[in-house]
């Protein structure tokens, strides 16, 4: 015998395919066609919210959606843990193909493995491009802001985008600027619009101020720090031994060869931190604060 859940679940979910067969088909409260199907798969959603097949059917029905309301083709909507997410780009870009591609956030599995460490406070993102991995944990419970650097202006100006489009401006804070271990302007190269994620900090043109993170003045608890700058990262952990002195927060950092994570390893293991985890298709690595035991 079916529960009161499972029967409403049901029905909800006949609703949905009902008009979807027949466009002209009105249900009181949720209207007609695709937006109404969305609707009542939502509410299918609530009932089981970890059914990924509805969460799937509900992204499908999201694109219909979209595309018959003519919005903007480059704004991609996907549905992650009952909220709408919202994220605009280059429809030749990786990381956003690969987002339209997978209907959830690029790299989730490193995410969500945050997300279970129930880490609270404020979090740095230092090379954020389009903002994925900012706008993920803007919203983790407990997370007060999300600082995200990111230099080149074309990038810059996405994640500005997406961060209103998420209404996450309280919370997540642009920075326009390079990280590294001095002060001072540096070049931005010019970005690969297939690969926006692969912009590199040198070289003479698009000029941008270059700081330390021990010089930002973010005197609040810092809890975790994600770096990905391709090849840059020494600089960055050089310019911010203070601020992990002092915090300690978790550590994800990119290193696309063992030469590159070794010296990783040399400036992090003085300040006792070891590798618990790796991630990604360009290896990301966990570094934990440890201390080695005297004996």
């Amino acid at each position: 015998m079916q529960n009161a859940n499972t029967s409403e679940l049901i029905a909800k979910l006949d609703m949905a395919r009902a008009v979807l067969a027949n466009p002209h088909l009105h249900i009181d409260e949720y209207g007609s066609g695709l937006n109404a199907a969305y609707k009542l798969l939502c509410d299918a959603q609530m009932i089981a919210p970890d059914n990924h097949i509805i969460t799937s059917e509900i992204n499908k029905l999201r694109q219909l959606s979209d595309e018959e309301n003519n919005q903007t083709p480059n704004i991609f909507t996907f549905i992650y843990k009952n909220r709408e997410i919202k994220i605009i780009g280059s429809n030749e870009d990786h990381i956003f193909k690969t987002i339209c591609a997978t209907r959830n956030y690029y790299e989730l599995s490193m995410l969500e493995y945050i997300a279970t460490l129930n880490i609270k406070g404020n979090m740095i993102d230092v090379g954020a491009n389009i903002g994925n991995h900012s706008i993920f944990l803007s919203l983790l419970d407990g997370v007060k802001n999300v600082f995200c650097y990111e230099p080149s202006k074309q990038i810059y100006d996405v994640l500005k985008k997406n961060i209103q489009l998420n209404n996450l401006t309280t919370k997540t804070i642009p920075i326009q600027a390079a990280v590294g271990d001095k002060s001072g302007i540096i070049g931005v190269q010019d970005s690969d619009p297939k690969n926006l994620g692969m912009t590199k900090v040198g070289g003479e043109k698009n000029k941008v101020p270059l700081c330390r993170l021990d010089d930002q003045h973010i005197n609040d608890n810092i809890t975790l720090i994600k770096i990905d700058v391709e090849g840059f990262e020494p600089q960055v952990l050089n310019g911010t031994l203070k601020l992990i002195s002092k915090y300690k927060p978790e550590i994800f950092i990119e290193a696309a060869t063992k030469p590159h994570k070794a010296v990783l390893d040399f400036i992090l293991q003085q300040l006792g931190y070891s590798v618990i985890a790796e991630f990604n298709a360009t290896p990301t690595y966990h570094y934990t604060y440890k201390p080695l035991r005297h004996i």
